[in-house]
């Protein structure tokens, strides 16, 4: 009897060890799990936080961006630098200018009560580009430049939808047996100042004079009839 209670004594305190360590092992295992369900709560919550933040946002940024076009409605202009909240343009009167969002102090982009950007209209002293600028016309009281390159292929349509030389500066020829050529092209009116150079070194001494002037033509004359064809290139200013 005595063995059997002691046999028995061992046998519940080893369950009981077994017990405490099983419920320490669950408690642990529960205390991860808990964690872990915290951690994807929290990166849900993140990710939901982050959805709504960021749609928002876009959707602010092309209404301000609608906003910000609305301005070239009324002005003539040819856009040079444009983005959410701030818009460089040539105003109709040639002055430079930008339009500027204005923010509060936390950045968040003013808005009058009807929704519209407030906006700050100020001159631009300068303008730089890094690239190429298409323009059809620049006017300017100084230009400073290190190449001016004058394209000499230049050909627009006519009212007949024929194709006509509009290039400002070429080559003629006055071929031999003749005293006179014609430089046809839309870069000439009567008012033009025509520039001629010779390039024939064999004929230093020919003069050559404009000798009649028209919309989109003029002719080159020398003295005589020549022996031989005398090369020339011209350039014209408006």
């Amino acid at each position: 009897i005595t063995t059997n209670n002691t046999v028995l004594n061992t046998t519940a305190t080893s369950l009981n060890q077994l017990q405490t360590l099983t419920k320490q092992q669950f408690s642990q295992t529960n205390e991860k799990l808990n964690k872990t369900q915290d951690d994807v709560l929290t990166l849900q919550a993140d990710a939901n936080e982050l959805a709504t933040q960021t749609i928002p946002q876009i959707q602010e940024d092309i209404t301000n961006l609608q906003s910000s076009l609305s301005i070239l409605t009324n002005i003539d202009t040819r856009v040079l630098v444009l983005n959410v909240d701030r818009i460089i343009f040539a105003s109709e009167d040639g002055t430079l200018q930008q339009s500027v969002a204005q923010r509060d102090d936390k950045g968040n982009i003013l808005k009058d009560e009807d929704g519209n950007v407030i906006e700050d209209i100020n001159d631009v002293a300068t303008l730089t580009l890094n690239g190429l600028l298409n323009t059809k016309k620049i006017v300017t009281e100084e230009l400073e430049t290190n190449t001016l390159t004058i394209n000499d292929d230049i050909t627009v349509e006519d009212d007949n939808g024929d194709s006509v030389n509009a290039s400002s500066v070429g080559s003629s020829i006055i071929i031999a047996g003749e005293a006179t050529a014609i430089i046809k092209t839309t870069a000439i009116n009567v008012n033009s100042k025509i520039f001629t150079t010779v390039r024939d070194e064999n004929a230093i001494d020919t003069t050559l004079t404009i000798t009649e002037v028209g919309d989109g033509y003029c002719v080159v004359s020398v003295p005589t009839i020549l022996a031989n064809d005398l090369t020339f290139d011209w350039f014209i200013i408006n």
